[in-house]
């Protein structure tokens, strides 16, 4: 058992307070990980080869445990928590690596990293389906024209190179009022740092700012925006970034095992460096995000899904602040959530097509229940959070039409919605043919 915070914070008065309950914090999730995520097994090794793409052995290559997840039900653990995400094989000249003490009730990403070979992750590993053959492709080389290339090295903030790193361009800007999100012809859709943290893609418009998302494990997500190509290789550095904690609590008592999620305030592409992230509560309720992008806004929400049972978590804005900081948002109740339910019909008095699936999602938060809607259209969702959430149904050559209850025209896009912190009954969705009006 961990003591008291005033224990320790009298004991190091040289370290400030903020960062002391940020490593009680880490040290805390690292005990519980390592007594959660031990091995049901003696022994669960991911036994395999690397090869090339003729079925040649490659030596002398990296395998890596990236991340992990359960492969039942929840966890409320990070991806690259788990102990065994720090464990590594290098291939012999055949080819063949063994990463022993796997737990069993993990499935893994991996990444394969060798000199003068293209780096690769694999999903969903499995080690209980046996061997496994990783291959390889061989590096491409590097072109030498600025205008279309961007290479460099990612470092920690100890300077130390961050291997499997992403580099991920997913948009550019041309001057001041044009930005574009979305495939670029010529461009590597990622990039990944080899074993000296060095990367290298390729870009294709010129002339352009590109926005690239940069994500490492253990470290927080961050964002080159409008980075030009450039001959002159770059350096980017990596934050360990903030942690966002709290519990969740139904009346008065912890509630675990349920779903909460994380997600920045700011939904324009060119700022969203971290995104969105859930995780799920553990046995004494309490959630914990590690590696937050700091100075951003985030909502933090329940996952409707797995609350539904409960009740609903209202969403909460909340300010993360600098590198390495903890941002403790408390305790948050579940209470009774809202009832949204109606019907969906179609205008010109046609049938629905069978399962058909109407969603209900939440205007502020990444997260949404769906329903198939009954032989009459019918819907009833239940565990609904108070404010303002947005429907959506999609039968081929039909929209909402301006008759449907909280009809509203988003950018070109038809949709319904309801708002306010109490039960909406009787909504009347009316599809009509997607036609010119």
């Amino acid at each position: 058992m961990l003591p008291p915070l005033d224990a320790i914070s009298a004991a190091f008065p040289e370290f400030p307070l903020m960062r002391l309950r940020r490593a009680v914090v880490a040290l805390s999730l690292a005990i519980a990980v390592a007594m959660a995520a031990a091995p049901s097994r003696a022994d669960a090794p991911l036994i395999g080869r690397v090869v090339d793409p003729d079925g040649q052995p490659v030596g002398k290559a990296r395998v890596f445990i990236y991340t992990a997840s359960v492969r039942i039900g929840t966890s409320p653990y990070c991806p690259s928590c788990y102990p065994d995400c720090r464990k590594t094989a290098d291939s012999d000249a055949d080819g063949r690596f063994s990463i022993r003490a796997l737990s069993d009730s993990l499935r893994f990403r991996v990444l394969v990293v060798a000199k003068g070979w293209e780096p690769r992750f694999v999903d969903k590993v499995d080690p209980l389906e046996g061997p496994v053959e990783f291959r390889l492709t061989q590096r491409r080389a590097e072109t030498t024209d600025p205008r279309h290339s961007l290479r460099g090295q990612v470092l920690d903030p100890m300077s130390q190179p961050v291997v499997g790193a992403t580099l991920e361009p997913y948009g550019y800007s041309r001057g001041p009022s044009y930005m574009y999100f979305g495939p670029s012809g010529g461009t590597d859709p990622l990039g990944v740092t080899d074993g000296q943290g060095r990367f290298s893609i390729a870009l294709g418009d010129t002339g352009v700012g590109w926005f690239i998302r940069v994500r490492a494990r253990d470290m927080a997500p961050l964002l080159l925006s409008r980075q030009p190509a450039s001959a002159t290789p770059i350096t980017v550095r990596m934050r360990h970034g903030a942690t966002v904690t709290g519990r969740l609590l139904r009346d008065g008592r912890p509630l675990a095992g349920v779903g909460v999620g994380l997600v920045q305030t700011e939904r324009a592409a060119q700022f969203m460096a971290y995104g969105h992230d859930e995780i799920a509560t553990d046995e004494r309720g309490r959630f914990t995000f590690s590696n937050v992008t700091p100075g951003e806004d985030y909502f933090v929400h329940g996952k409707m899904t797995t609350l539904r049972d409960f009740g609903a978590l209202d969403t909460i804005r909340i300010h993360v602040r600098g590198d390495e900081s903890l941002a403790e948002v408390g305790d948050l109740a579940v209470a009774p959530g809202r009832r949204v339910s109606g019907q969906v019909t179609m205008s010109d008095g046609t049938l629905l097509p069978p399962n058909t699936r109407l969603l209900l999602g939440l205007d502020n938060a990444f997260d949404a229940q769906s329903q198939v809607l009954d032989a009459s259209g019918r819907f009833d969702f239940h565990g609904v959070p108070r404010g303002r959430v947005v429907l959506h149904v999609m039968v081929r050559g039909y929209r909402f039409a301006p008759a449907s209850t909280g009809y509203a025209d988003a950018y070109g896009l038809a949709e319904c919605s309801a708002s306010g912190d109490r039960d909406v009954e009787g909504m009347a969705l009316v599809l009509e043919p997607d036609g010119p009006r």
